[in-house]
């Protein structure tokens, strides 16, 4: 296929002890989502989650457990994006968030149940989750058994 692109990266679903999820709003494109970021050369993916944490929100994660992999795709710029993303659940015992403004404008705790109205929220004010979005949380009920 022509002018398009495969990228793979690591993505964190973040959980406090309230067993709230940890959405960011991304500086790059405004859209609201999870941590993730690319693979280094010779970079175990564990520790680029690690450092993507790490990066992004200044929390240290030792506790991290991978689950299914996702992938989607999108147009940008008239140019198709494949994303492959191996998703990790991460366990943080505290809160104190220190975000990088070049990665993260702003983020919120929200229950896996408001995540509804949460969608409905941003829509109102013209704000949008990043994509891939769906297909992270429908990986996060099949490893936390919802349905």
């Amino acid at each position: 296929m022509t002018n398009s692109d495969t990228y793979y990266c690591v993505l964190g679903i973040i959980i406090n002890q309230r067993g709230e999820l940890l959405l960011i709003k991304r500086a790059d494109n405004g859209c609201w989502g999870f941590v993730e970021g690319g693979i280094l050369f010779g970079e175990k993916p564990e520790d680029a989650m690690k450092r993507e944490i790490k990066e992004e929100v200044g929390l240290d994660v030792n506790f991290i457990i991978p689950i299914i992999p996702v992938s989607w795709t999108f147009e940008k710029e008239n140019k198709k994006e494949h994303i492959v993303a191996m998703v990790y659940l991460c366990y943080v015992p505290l809160e104190n968030l220190k975000t990088n403004p070049t990665e993260v404008t702003d983020y919120r705790w929200v229950t896996y149940n408001a995540m509804h109205s949460l969608k409905v929220e941003l829509n109102t004010k013209e704000e949008r989750l990043c994509y891939g979005f769906e297909e992270v949380m429908q990986a996060y009920r099949v490893s936390s058994g919802r349905t």
